[in-house]
């Protein structure tokens, strides 16, 4: 049998479940706001997609980023950061287009006095959906067959004038600095098919008294990976469905076979032979990556199964 052209099937419909890894590097922007004074703010936006924060410093940790004009006292500390300055920054401005913080929000404690500072955030843009429900209705979030949600962001407030303001008086939309981020929605709907919450005070809490709010979701539908990362102990080999043993009838029959005949129906997807499902996952990551403008993708794609 020649190595790697062969994977064991059996004569009870085994699927093969937890495919193979394959490494891949993200590319992401980054932004950098140097802190000259109390009304500095970090801005990130995305043309098309929502934000994914992958690193955030407040701080330095380098003597040529924001140095101009600047004396070299002022800039030789370059092991300075506030702690915790990522998580923050990700759980305000994950899942949306544009984010707006205040550099005043990150720089007590001083984490470095005497030390001329800056915000520096690498982020991504991922694709998402959005959906806006106004203060008393239901978002209803929904993935197609095979496909689990996946929450990016949520966040329940008010962040601009004509956002659900339709026969709202002026008092009740002029708070537009109202930002409520939630880890709520994620809790409730992530690895469901369908999933409806209501947007109110009861639920969320309310952030901005005599506003009406909104709240906005981002998400993404993809296919399951619980399994693999659980189960499968995130397996880079292969692993096979488990069953029932009581369900099983004997003998059982091991037969290896090429991967042009060895046939194989995974979640959602019409019975293909092995290499069928790997072109197809092939070309679906490919369009994903180009989407997302990186290499980086998640799910089923990040897992093709190597037939040669």
């Amino acid at each position: 049998m020649a190595s790697g052209c062969f994977r064991l099937t059996t004569a009870v419909l085994l699927t093969a479940t937890c495919l193979l890894l394959i490494a891949v590097v993200d590319s992401a922007d980054k932004i950098t706001t140097c802190d000259y004074g109390h009304w500095q703010v970090h801005r990130l936006y995305c043309d098309h997609g929502v934000i994914n924060v992958q690193q955030a410093l407040y701080g330095r940790s380098s003597s040529l980023v924001c140095a101009n004009d600047k004396p070299q006292k002022h800039l030789a500390n370059t092991h300075c950061t506030q702690p915790n300055t990522a998580n923050r920054l990700k759980k305000s401005c994950n899942g949306k287009k544009l984010c707006e913080v205040s550099l005043e929000d990150f720089r007590k404690p001083d984490p470095c006095v005497d030390t001329f500072k800056y915000f520096q955030t690498n982020f991504t843009c991922l694709p998402a959906i959005t959906v806006v429900a106004c203060e008393g209705s239901v978002a209803h979030l929904h993935c197609g067959f095979g496909h689990v949600i996946s929450v990016y962001g949520a966040d329940y407030g008010r962040r601009d004038r004509t956002t659900c303001s339709y026969r709202r008086a002026a008092h009740e939309l002029e708070n537009v600095d109202c930002t409520h981020p939630t880890d709520l929605v994620a809790k409730m709907c992530n690895g469901k098919y369908g999933c409806a919450i209501t947007a109110s005070n009861f639920v969320f809490g309310d952030p901005c008294v005599t506003i009406y709010k909104y709240l906005e979701i981002s998400y993404t539908c993809q296919y399951p990976t619980k399994l693999h990362e659980d189960i499968c102990g995130k397996s880079t080999i292969v692993t096979i469905a488990t069953h029932d043993v009581q369900l099983l009838k004997g003998p059982l029959v091991y037969d290896a076979k090429p991967p042009t005949q060895l046939k194989i129906t995974p979640l959602g997807r019409k019975e293909m032979t092995a290499v069928e499902l790997m072109r197809h996952l092939q070309l679906e990551a490919d369009g994903l990556r180009k989407q997302k403008k990186q290499q980086n993708v998640t799910g089923l794609h990040k897992s093709v199964p190597k037939f040669y």
